[in-house]
């Protein structure tokens, strides 16, 4: 993916579908990617193919709130990771690989425990989230989670939160291709926890 490229994703279904295609050719003949699959070998990896329309109205139906655009145009191309690679042989070694990106109908469970856990973390409680107060979050990959308010931006969150990707195409490449972090003016963007999840405090 070249930089013009990444600065281009819009969380389109176009831009979801270039990093399918770019995130398979990457993955083609490569032996291992210890900073994302913790060495473990991943050649040939490939994605799922993505959900039906009815397949993403049952999975917003389990959650209990509407997909935004973003996250419902992600799922249309993709659904989280095909297990092909016969090294993957030893039990111990599925979980993660599995849950590293999200997918229907697997995760459902992961996903509401890990919301919990981190509504919990920072004292939001399910009224906050019915209110309108805070907005609620979706763990669509680790510790990542797309924000479900009108900006659509991803935080990094474990316990404590830090400003991850301005939106859900973009965060996902980060990961992906390891070389998109924050651009300078992201990256020295500083934020300070309040009711909700994060608030804009300074630049440096």
């Amino acid at each position: 993916m070249t930089r013009k490229e990444f600065d281009n994703l819009d969380d389109s279904i176009k831009s979801f579908e270039l990093i399918k295609i770019l995130s398979e050719e990457k993955w083609k003949n490569i032996e291992h990617l210890s900073s994302e699959f913790g060495g473990k070998r991943i050649k040939g990896l490939k994605w799922k193919k993505g959900l039906t329309e009815s397949e993403i109205e049952d999975f917003e139906k389990q959650l209990g709130f509407k997909f935004p655009d973003a996250l419902k145009n992600f799922y249309r191309v993709m659904n989280g990771l095909a297990i092909i690679d016969e090294n993957f042989t030893k039990e111990k070694d599925y979980p993660f690989y599995q849950k590293l990106y999200r997918s229907y109908p697997d995760d459902i469970n992961l996903i509401k425990e890990n919301t919990d856990f981190e509504l919990k973390s920072f004292n939001i409680s399910k009224e906050d989230i019915l209110s309108k107060k805070v907005p609620m979050i979706f763990n669509y990959c680790g510790n990542r989670y797309l924000i479900l308010d009108d900006n659509r931006q991803v935080l990094s969150i474990r316990g404590d939160a830090i400003f991850y990707g301005k939106n859900l195409s973009k965060g996902l490449s980060k990961d992906i291709f390891n070389d998109f972090m924050d651009t300078k003016k992201e990256h020295l963007l500083k934020y300070k926890f309040v009711n909700g999840w994060l608030e804009k405090k300074y630049w440096s």
